[in-house]
């Protein structure tokens, strides 16, 4: 019984080793109601998700981005530092700050320049600050010039070579602060989130069994570098009336986190061009185009019926992926319904990105380190953590009592002060007068 007990404990402990788990926000540099119609649709095409990490002696804190993107795991930095909203890493302020060498080159969506730093990083979840390298940005391609921090960028493995290293969750994992590269981006409502990093997929989803966990070899460029994304087997707009319309040439998905919505190719577009032309003469419906997309926007009295469900389906899943009419209609305050699609210009472009509305549907499993995707599909609901813990706690309180008991039996009866005496009678025994007095009371 006792090594069943200190077993238990054991495994407790074991178990109770907490992942890095990041809280996010969504900043938003307007608030979007004070925004004409017209101009919500392109600030929710740029989606800024922020997480805060200490840097320093001084404990700055510096705002990175979520990206989720070609360059592997969500990017930061530079962008969110450079932004003019947000608070810039200043390394002339912390004692603990070291430039490490001399004036670099590296690859950052274009060549860029800047610094091999370190410096002390605080994590919300790890007690101590990490010492821990990170790029300092410089400059930015020809376009900025100030001072950023890149902390978990996956470097190309052709260009930068020299800074491989530079990234912080592969630090992380050699200091044994996180077990693997997996991530999970679990979002608590449509602003809010966290980010799960370094525990097995099963260990930290509370929403499906881990044993439905379908993997997905994702898409890796000519340097093996990681793209986030997959090609589906078939993907169909279902109208209103129940007619399947089989895309025939789009089949790419890319997945990123700088999206709020769907970007779609033309033939999407064509499938319902008639509809919205109709209703835009009408003047119920109005289209606008930016330099990057097409976005369509509708007055609250028109019913949106018309644009179906998107439906995609894969070889390996049971399920389909599958937006209907709430998932892809933004309600705004003044009543205006936005299509939260937003569609190519291009003819050639033929591929769909999906950006926090997928990720916040479906919960996936991203791993650096087999390239992979997993999503938990076709599962049946599991005991979430809290539930565990409180059947741990009930097991333990039966192993001590059954400890007690088994110690208490081993004690000689003479030993036992607490327990009567078998040939003591304690029958009171009351003498005439106290019979009378308790008869009268």
């Amino acid at each position: 019984m006792k090594k069943i007990f200190f077993t238990i404990i054991l495994f407790l402990i074991t178990k109770s080793k907490e992942e890095l788990r990041i809280p996010f926000k969504r900043h938003y540099n307007e608030d979007l109601s004070s925004l004409s119609p017209k101009d919500i649709i392109p600030k929710l095409y740029h989606l800024n998700m922020e997480i805060i990490l200490e840097i320093g002696s001084n404990n700055q804190k510096v705002p990175f981005y979520i990206r989720l993107d070609q360059y592997g795991f969500f990017t930061s930095g530079s962008e969110a530092n450079i932004n003019k909203y947000l608070n810039k890493f200043n390394e002339k302020e912390s004692n603990t700050y070291n430039n490490i060498t001399g004036k670099i080159q590296f690859h950052y969506q274009q060549f860029s320049s800047g610094y091999k730093s370190n410096d002390n990083i605080k994590f919300p979840n790890i007690k101590k600050k990490q010492n821990l390298n990170f790029i300092l940005v410089s400059e930015m391609g020809k376009i900025y010039n100030e001072s950023g921090v890149i902390g978990f960028k996956n470097y190309h493995k052709v260009y930068d070579s020299q800074i491989e290293n530079y990234s912080f969750l592969p630090q992380l994992k050699n200091l044994n602060l996180i077990k693997n590269l997996d991530f999970v981006f679990k979002f608590k409502d449509k602003d809010n989130g966290e980010i799960i990093i370094g525990e097995k997929p099963h260990e930290y989803s509370n929403n499906y069994n881990s044993e439905k966990l379908i993997t997905i070899q994702t898409l890796i460029n000519e340097q093996n570098e990681i793209t986030w994304g997959l090609k589906f087997n078939n993907i169909s707009l279902i109208d209103n009336k129940g007619k399947k319309n089989i895309f025939k040439n789009s089949h790419f998905v890319y997945l990123k986190m700088g999206l709020d919505g769907i970007y779609g190719p033309h033939e999407y577009e064509d499938l319902l061009k008639d509809n919205f032309n109709k209703l835009i003469s009408e003047k119920k419906c109005f289209s606008e185009t930016t330099l990057s997309f097409k976005y369509y926007y509708c007055d609250k009295s028109v019913n949106m019926d018309f644009i179906g469900n998107l439906q995609f389906s894969h070889k390996d899943f049971k399920t389909n992926f599958t937006f209907n009419k709430n998932d892809l209609i933004y309600k705004s305050k003044d009543g205006f319904q936005h299509f939260m699609v937003f569609f190519q210009l291009e003819q050639r472009d033929n591929y769909w990105i999906f950006g926090k509305l997928f990720l916040e549907k479906y919960q996936l499993v991203f791993n650096l380190e087999s390239k992979t995707i997993g999503f938990y599909l076709d599962g049946k609901k599991s005991i979430s953590k809290s539930y565990l813990f409180i059947i741990f706690l009930i097991i333990i309180i039966f192993s001590l009592v059954i400890i007690l008991y088994h110690y208490i039996r081993k004690i000689p009866r003479k030993k036992r002060p607490f327990e009567l005496e078998e040939d003591f009678d304690y029958t009171p025994q009351l003498n005439n007068e106290g019979n009378k007095g308790l008869l009268s009371g």
